[in-house]
Order: C-alpha cells, then sequence, then structure tokens
C-alpha cells in the first residue's frame, strides 16, 4: 500500500511574528504505519519534508509535497496516518520554533484504507495561535493486492501463504485492486 501526500496548505502560522509578507518557514514529519486492531505495530514508515532544514510557505497558497510511504498491511488492520507540523524562525530551522500541531488519520481495511475516494485531506489540530488548525495536507491512497497463490514471493514463503490478503505498495504479482 502507498501513501502519497500531495499538496500542503497552510491556514495560518502559529507565530505570527515569524512571517514575513506572508511566508513563514517550516517541516513536516511524517509517521505512516500499519497496526492491528488491537493497536500492535506492524509496519511502519518515517519521513519529514524537507529532508533537512526548513522550507518557506506561502500562507495560502497550496504548496506541492509529493512524499510517498509504502507500508505492508493485511486485511483487518489499520493504517494509520500521522503527521506533525513545525514552524521555525528562518530556513535553517533556527530558534524559536512553534509547533503546528498534528494531522492524523486511521483508515480500517472496512473503508478499503481510504484508497476508495481519491484523494483525501487531514487537518491539523487546535494549537495556540492556531484554533482551526494551521495545516491541511492532501493525500492519496493506493492499494495494491498480493496474490498468494501466483505471487513467487509468497510461494517461496511458507509461514506467508496463509495471509492471503497482503498488500504492498509496489506490486510483486497479482493485479492491482
Amino acid at each position: 500500500m502507498q501513501v502519497t501526500f500531495n499538496q500542503l496548505f497552510v491556514q495560518q502560522f502559529p507565530d505570527a511574528s515569524l512571517v514575513s509578507e506572508g511566508q513563514g518557514y517550516m517541516w513536516l514529519d511524517f509517521r505512516v504505519e500499519a497496526r492491528t486492531v488491537a493497536g500492535q505495530p506492524v509496519d511502519q514508515k518515517l519521513g519529514r519534508w524537507p529532508t533537512s532544514e526548513a522550507t518557506g510557505v506561502d500562507l495560502g497558497v497550496p504548496t506541492p509535497v509529493a512524499q510517498s510511504f509504502t507500508v505492508l498491511l493485511t486485511e483487518g488492520q489499520n493504517l494509520i496516518i500521522s503527521v506533525n507540523g513545525t514552524q521555525a524562525e528562518d530556513y535553517y530551522g533556527s530558534s524559536p520554533i512553534t509547533s503546528m500541531g498534528t494531522a492524523s488519520r486511521v483508515h480500517s481495511s472496512a473503508d478499503a484504507w481510504g484508497s476508495q475516494g481519491g484523494a483525501q485531506s487531514i487537518t491539523s489540530g487546535p494549537t495556540t495561535g492556531c484554533p482551526n488548525g494551521c495545516f491541511q495536507l492532501q493525500y492519496t491512497v493506493q492499494v495494491n493486492w498480493i496474490n498468494p497463490l501466483t505471487s513467487p514471493h509468497i510461494q517461496r514463503c511458507a509461514r506467508c501463504a496463509p495471509n492471503a490478503a497482503m498488500l504492498q505498495g509496489s506490486r510483486i504479482g497479482g493485479s492491482s485492486a
């Protein structure tokens, strides 16, 4: 399964004193994971945008993000998406830094992990300085099924055979759902 974050929209920066001519500096920390219904982590991917320092983002203007994460899930497990935003004083990520809140969502296999409706969006929770959330992030979920009867990888792995509904972002045999 692949989760791709496409676009960021900053609604408000929590520390207005760090915004100049409608632009502020920030970064995002991503966590995309598969969990059992009981809450046990199965597969987790972490990432950061930009990969180092901070980036200038215009207030109220859509900004491309283009970050993708691939996790392995089985039917009945949950997909957890969590993104933390941080505002910085400048490009170098200098202090003071201010939390822009966390945007998160849980998808289950019952809703096809959010893959049916096209683009989804999540908004960060309220923080000091952002009563309606600081940012909104648009993302898509792509699900690819692995057929254990035709996949050479699964056929070689005797302990994998019972997991008939395995999912993976890169295709290894089978057909796309």
